[in-house]
């Protein structure tokens, strides 16, 4: 089999691929102590593209949940607290705009 053939293979796979549950976690640790934070979202049998959509948005939820249930337990101070947030949220948002630029590029190339 040569790698042309091999490539449709694994487009095809991907293509019938669905994911119906997404986990993310984040664990914060500092010298206070650490927390722990887990969430799983049940999806509609999503696509690989639609499951790491919705992996970025969950993420962004635990990591930001995380971030100030460790404030909140004297884990990390407010002034981490507020510089963790807001790089998490920069870099999400960075991780969002460039998936979904990808996304468009390829409905538009199909």
């Amino acid at each position: 089999m040569d790698l042309k053939a091999k490539k449709a293979i694994v487009r095809k796979i991907r293509r019938g691929l669905r994911v119906t549950e997404v986990t993310c976690t984040r664990i914060v640790k500092s010298y206070n102590g650490s927390v722990l934070v887990g969430m799983t979202a049940i999806t509609d049998e999503a696509t690989l593209e639609e499951s790491s959509l919705a992996a970025l948005i969950l993420g962004a939820e635990v990591d930001q949940t995380a971030y100030d249930r460790a404030m909140a337990g004297s884990v990390i101070s407010s002034k981490e607290h507020g510089t963790a947030s807001q790089v998490t949220r920069n870099n999400y948002s960075l991780l969002l705009d460039e998936l979904l630029g990808k996304s468009a590029q390829k409905s538009r190339d199909e």
